[in-house]
């Protein structure tokens, strides 16, 4: 029998369930404890990819919030609860709601299914995020093209209707903020010529 391939975990490649996906399920509104069944992409021990059922349970009640998940992997079923902490906002209104993952003992706004569980992504050994495993040239160039992406969405801004160049007799600041991004795209232009795509 050949031997199973070791390739270290992608974290972005791997199921997660976030803050955010159970606010879009509105299974944070209000008090009580509500559910809803989503499809995930699992896969068995020996690499077979197939589809399954999940069900998100979550308590909003009695000063003691969780989020239940249940669902079958690999012939074995699961079924657990992680709490879910409130912390005070950094800009002090409100506050923002976290995982609490037991086996790392940390909070976190994600969680990824790593083992046929949801866990915090310290607890993925030996895992890499996608862009960690492309060559630093293609990480530089890939860092290049964003910025020289930000740079045209800034000075795109000069072509539109309303744009202002002069006002009172002194220029405005969005006509300095688009010449800045101007001169930092033909600097960028001087160390890579033709790369760039005409803005207009």
């Amino acid at each position: 029998m050949p031997k199973l391939p070791t390739y270290p975990p992608i974290i972005d490649r791997l199921i997660s369930v976030s803050i955010k996906d159970l606010r879009q399920y509105g299974l944070m509104e209000g008090i009580g404890v509500k559910s809803v069944n989503i499809i995930i992409k699992l896969r068995t021990a020996f690499g077979v990819d197939y589809f399954g059922e999940m069900k998100l349970i979550v308590n909003m009640q009695d000063c003691n919030e969780y989020a239940e998940f249940d669902y079958s992997c690999d012939g074995k079923t699961f079924n657990y609860r992680v709490p879910l902490v409130a912390r005070t906002s950094n800009l002090g209104r409100g506050h923002l709601w976290f995982f609490r993952c037991l086996e790392a003992d940390k909070t976190c706004k994600k969680l990824y299914m790593y083992k046929d569980r949801l866990v915090h992504r310290d607890m993925v050994v030996g895992g890499f995020y996608a862009a960690e495993l492309e060559s630093k040239e293609w990480r530089d160039y890939y860092q290049y093209l964003k910025k020289c992406k930000k740079l045209r969405s800034v000075i795109v801004q000069g072509g539109e209707k309303n744009y202002i160049r002069v006002y009172n007799g002194v220029t405005t600041k969005r006509a300095e903020n688009i010449e800045r991004s101007v001169q930092e795209l033909l600097l960028l232009d001087k160390k890579d010529p033709g790369l760039l795509i005409p803005v207009w």
